[in-house]
This record gives structure tokens, sequence and C-alpha cells, in this order.
């Protein structure tokens, strides 16, 4: 009896369900390769911009919930934030253990919750503002907000308690001709005065400068006027005794 070629040939293949799993692993394998460089890349990145570890964590729980939106990637993102996060972390230990210049500036890297902080801080700040408040609390002036808990920062100035010299220390670029600028036109429209000496000829100094002096010049004649039409206008002191 000769064997019956067809069937074997329609028959299902027994390596098969071997095959798919095999490929199963292959493909996994690779995702989970990628996502580990690509967590080691990403690791670094928020390292260099003094990032906390914490944003992989927020990663790694935004990718739970929208997964299903990656498709096959899906894995690899999963993979990516775990490993950047935990990356992240140990860095931040190791940084901490080793103490000195090093603990302190990983201490300093900023979180989404320092983020969120910060932002309610400048939102209250410009509340503040919008409502017409001064810049001036007492003798003290705002000069900003705390990089690590984003509290109002205030100096000093003028006022019989007030400071009356100031010095801004920064390397270059870090925002010392803005903070001057800053404390210099607060200072003239709560009534102080100001004489600018600046050799770069800073075009944005030179701007404030000449607008909050135009405007306090604008405020007094204005004054001016009022005092004026009260003393000579109808009603007013002068025109009642020449009547």
């Amino acid at each position: 009896m000769s064997p019956n070629y067809e069937a074997l040939a329609g028959g299902s293949d027994p390596f098969a369900p071997l095959g798919s799993m095999v490929d199963w692993i292959g493909s996994t394998a690779l995702h989970v390769v990628l996502g580990i460089l690509l967590g080691w890349g990403v690791a670094r990145l928020m390292r260099s911009q003094q990032l906390s570890w914490s944003w992989a964590g927020v990663g790694f729980g935004v990718w739970l919930i929208v997964r299903p939106l990656f498709g096959s990637f899906a894995l690899t993102l999963g993979v990516a934030a775990l490993c950047a996060a935990s990356r992240g972390r140990r860095w931040r230990r190791e940084d901490i253990e080793a103490g000195g210049d090093l603990a302190q500036i990983v201490r300093s890297f900023q979180g989404p919750l320092d983020v969120v902080r910060r932002l309610n801080a400048k939102a209250a700040v410009r509340r503040l503002l919008n409502h017409g408040a001064s810049w001036f609390l007492g003798d003290e002036v705002l000069i900003g907000q705390d990089v690590q808990d984003a509290s109002l920062v205030r100096i000093p100035l003028g006022g019989a308690t007030g400071g009356t010299h100031t010095l801004v220390v920064g390397a270059a670029g870090s925002g010392k001709t803005v903070a001057m600028t800053g404390i210099a036109v607060h200072g003239v429209e709560h009534g102080m005065g100001a004489v600018f000496v600046d050799p770069k000829e800073d075009p944005d100094m030179l701007e404030a400068a000449r607008d909050v002096a135009e405007h306090e010049l604008d405020g007094h004649r204005r004054t001016q006027q009022r005092v004026g039409l009260g003393r000579w206008g109808a009603g007013g002191q002068e025109h009642q005794q020449r009547a």
C-alpha cells in the first residue's frame, strides 16, 4: 500500500507552533534590546538637562494608559521608560552617596512636581500683579522665585530698614542685567530715583529705563494738571476767591 502524499501535503505542519514561538521570542527580544538602548539614551539626556528620573516614571504611567495606540512599538517604549527610570534613579543614588557638590547638584534636578509648583507660583504672581499689587512689600522688592520650592524671593531696597547696596553675581548670560534692570525699574515705579550706567549699552535695559521714565513723567504731568484744575478750574479755591 503506497502512502497518501496528497494527505501529507495538505496536513498541518507539526513544527508550525515552534516556528511561531521562535518568531515571537525573536521579535520580543529585539523590542527589549531597542527599549534598553532607548532608555539608556533618555536617562543620559535627562541627566544632562538636570531632569529628575521621575519624568521617566511619569512616562511609564502614561504608557500604561495609551499603550494600545503604539501597536507593536508599545513594548519598546515601555521597556525604555522603565530602563530610563531605573538607570536615572541609580545614578541619583550614586551621586548623593558621593556627596559634595555632586550631591547638591543632583538634588536640584527638576521633577514633574517641581514644574507644577513653579507654574502655580508664576500664575499666583501674575494674578497678584494683574490686580494692581505692588512689587514692593514694605521695604522689600520682589525679584523672582526660588528654583527649589518656587517661593517668592524679596530683597530689602530703600526705606528706613531697606538695603542701599546690591551685588548681583552670575555667569555670562545668567540674567544679571535683567535682574538689575528689574530692581531699578520697580524702584522707580515705587517713587525712587535711579541712575543707569551700562558700558555695554544693553538695548533691553535702555528700553526698559526709557519706558519707565516716560511713564513716570506722564503720571507726574497728569498729577500736575489735576492739581492745576483743582486750583484754577470751576469750583477750585482760586476760582472761588476771584468770584
